[in-house]
C-alpha cells in the first residue's frame, strides 16, 4: 500500500463567501474537493460556513482556530525594519547611520555604480528595493548617540 500524497492548497487570507480577512482566534472551516489530482480547497469564516451544504463532492472538512504566533525578529530584521520607519523622516545622518550598519551587516548593498544628486544608493538584496540616502557628514559626538539610540531601539523592539 502506498502513501497518498494530496497537495492541498494553503489556507487563504479571507473567507470564500465574505471577504472577510481571517484574524487571531477566528474559528476558520476548510473544504476540500475536486480530483485527487488538483483538490481545490475553500475557507470560510464561522458565520459563513454551512455544515449542512456538505455533500459527496466535498471529501474533506475541518476547522481550525487561527494563533498568530508572534515571530522573533534578529538583530538585523529589526534594523531593516527601523531603516524602513526612518526613511519617511527627516533624520538624513541617522538614516545614513544604519544604512552604514545594514550595509556592513550584508541586508543591504551599497550602489556606487548609481551616480546622482549627492546621494548614496542601496539596495535590499531580498526585495531590489533601491534607497538614495542624500550624503551626510556624521559628526563622532552624534555618531556615538546615534549608536546608543540604535542599540535602544532594536533592544526594545523585541
Amino acid at each position: 500500500m502506498s502513501i497518498l500524497q494530496l497537495k492541498i492548497p494553503a489556507r487563504a487570507r479571507k473567507c470564500k463567501v465574505c471577504q472577510k480577512l481571517f484574524v487571531d482566534s477566528d474559528k476558520v472551516f476548510s473544504t476540500v474537493e475536486g480530483q485527487e489530482e488538483d483538490p481545490q480547497r475553500s475557507d470560510y469564516c464561522e458565520d459563513c460556513f454551512d455544515e449542512k451544504a456538505i455533500d459527496e463532492n466535498i471529501w474533506g472538512h475541518w476547522y481550525i482556530v487561527i494563533k498568530k504566533e508572534k515571530v522573533q525578529l534578529t538583530p538585523d530584521q529589526k534594523a531593516m525594519e527601523l531603516f524602513k520607519e526612518e526613511e519617511r523622516g527627516s533624520n538624513v545622518e541617522y538614516l545614513l547611520f544604519i544604512a552604514q550598519y545594514l550595509r556592513r551587516k550584508k541586508q543591504l548593498i551599497q550602489r556606487p555604480e548609481i551616480k546622482k544628486e549627492e546621494r548614496l544608493f542601496f539596495e535590499d538584496p531580498k526585495t531590489s528595493e533601491v534607497y538614495g540616502i542624500p550624503k551626510a557628514h556624521i559628526d563622532p559626538e552624534k555618531l556615538s548617540e546615534f549608536k546608543a539610540l540604535f542599540f535602544e531601539q532594536i533592544e526594545k523592539s523585541e
